[in-house]
Order: C-alpha cells, then sequence, then structure tokens
C-alpha cells in the first residue's frame, strides 16, 4: 500500500508519485539513503485484481495504522489498506501486533 495515501481513489491504477518533505525525510532516516523526487506505487484498483495479497506489516512504527486497518468497520478512502478487508483472498501478517487485540473473523497471523 506504500505511496497510496489517505484520499487516495480505489479507481487508482500504478503510477509515479511525487514523494513530499516527510516521507523523504522518513525514509532517508529509516534507510541512510538519499530518496528520490518520485517512487512507484501500486494503485489500489491494480492491487484488488490480484488474485492473492499478503498484507505485511513489521514493527512499532506501523503497528498502530495496522490495527486501525485490522478493526475498521468501513472501507474508506480515507484509510486506503481498509480496502483490503473486502478481497476475497487477503492475508493480514503483522508482528509486533497483540492478536487479543484483533477481534474474531479478521485473517491475523502473528509474524
Amino acid at each position: 500500500m506504500g505511496f497510496n495515501f489517505p484520499g487516495v481513489s480505489f479507481d487508482s491504477v500504478s503510477r509515479l508519485v511525487r514523494l513530499n518533505g516527510n516521507i523523504k525525510k522518513v525514509n532517508k532516516k529509516l534507510t541512510g539513503f538519499e530518496i528520490p523526487e518520485y517512487g512507484v506505487t501500486i494503485g489500489i484498483k491494480t492491487e484488488m485484481e490480484s488474485k492473492e495479497i499478503v498484507f505485511i506489516v513489521s514493527g512499532k512504527r506501523k503497528a498502530e495504522i495496522f490495527k486501525k486497518v485490522i478493526m475498521s468497520k468501513k472501507v474508506t478512502p480515507k484509510l486506503p489498506a481498509s480496502v483490503l478487508k473486502i478481497h476475497p483472498n487477503c492475508h493480514f501478517i503483522g508482528s509486533g501486533q497483540n492478536p487479543a487485540e484483533v477481534p474474531r473473523g479478521n485473517r491475523l497471523r502473528r509474524g
């Protein structure tokens, strides 16, 4: 779901996106590398056309957003990854998550 920011259209396809200053700063801090002006992202529509999706989230930095996706009752462009909940073959895998906080019926494997 990288670079599919809140508000993105669920009809979006794979494309080149301009990376804002904050994204570049965070990624440089995480990787130690210079970050380019643009990145490639797989659009929501393109992702949803996949036969199978494995959505992996690792670490505490992404734990809160992962929890929001798993717990969300609505599919909304405000939370782009929420659309994965309606994909017929999407598997959610999270490390650093507390499985007790995830309601039954959600497909979650602890990594």
